[in-house]
């Protein structure tokens, strides 16, 4: 019986060893279509979605510590009554705009724009004739809005506060409202041409993630194994 137990407690060390090794956090993310060339897709209506990646991951940038890359594992978008699921690419993205990559942007001086932007790859559809290809989303803030700012006694110069405080990623709520714009945009296909919907981004928050499964399976057994012997 203690070596059914040593057993047991060992399956369930390695399953959590093996766990923490990967910490994936899902993002989720709100927003609402403010510009579009398609009816089905009109001013005003609500895009949803999620993307998943491992918070462990390292920066595809090592050698810059202003510009963040990084890849997703899943993740998928509603919008117009369909859902369509992002596919991430099979390399890592190192440049802005890729698709399939998470992107954090920050600057070493009060007049670099700071960013964070989701760019991805889409399968499914499509909504009025058109086949959604690919979408980005995020945040940004012009050099303008990190102008310095002087006290008028003493020449202190204070720069305002920065959003991102480096190029890692980001795993609590990101505040767009301090950001001075967010945004979202969905390129779509048709047989008659190409078209552009656009829209602001209202929300962008981690979503809690049980445990898996496994791991509360055979805790639930070494327990009952420890709850056996007792009664022995």
């Amino acid at each position: 019986m203690m070596t059914r137990s040593l057993l047991v407690a060992s399956l369930f060390s390695t399953l959590l060893v093996n766990t923490a090794q990967a910490a994936f956090v899902t993002m989720q993310f709100s927003g609402v279509v403010t510009n579009s060339p398609v009816s089905g897709l009109a001013s005003g209506t609500v895009l949803t979605g999620s993307y998943t990646f491992d918070a462990l991951q390292p920066d595809q940038r090592p050698g810059s510590s202003t510009l963040g890359s990084y890849d997703f594992v899943s993740g998928s978008v509603s919008i117009g009554g369909s859902t369509f699921q992002m596919t991430p690419r099979d390399h890592p993205s190192l440049f802005i705009g890729e698709t399939g990559s998470i992107k954090v942007d920050t600057g070493t001086t009060s007049f670099v724009a700071e960013s964070y932007t989701v760019a991805a790859e889409l399968d499914g559809g499509p909504i009025d004739g058109y086949t959604l290809n690919t979408m980005s989303f995020g945040a940004t803030s012009s050099p303008d809005y990190f102008t310095p700012l002087c006290l008028p006694v003493g020449g202190f110069c204070f720069t305002r506060s920065r959003v991102l405080d480096d190029d890692q990623l980001v795993v609590d709520e990101l505040p767009l409202g301090d950001f001075e714009s967010s945004f979202f945009s969905l390129e779509l296909s048709s047989a008659s041409g190409g078209a552009l919907v656009t829209g602001t981004l209202d929300t962008l928050a981690p979503s809690a993630v049980p445990l898996p499964a496994a791991v509360w399976l055979f805790g639930s057994a070494l327990l009952g194994l420890g709850v056996a012997r007792r009664r022995r």
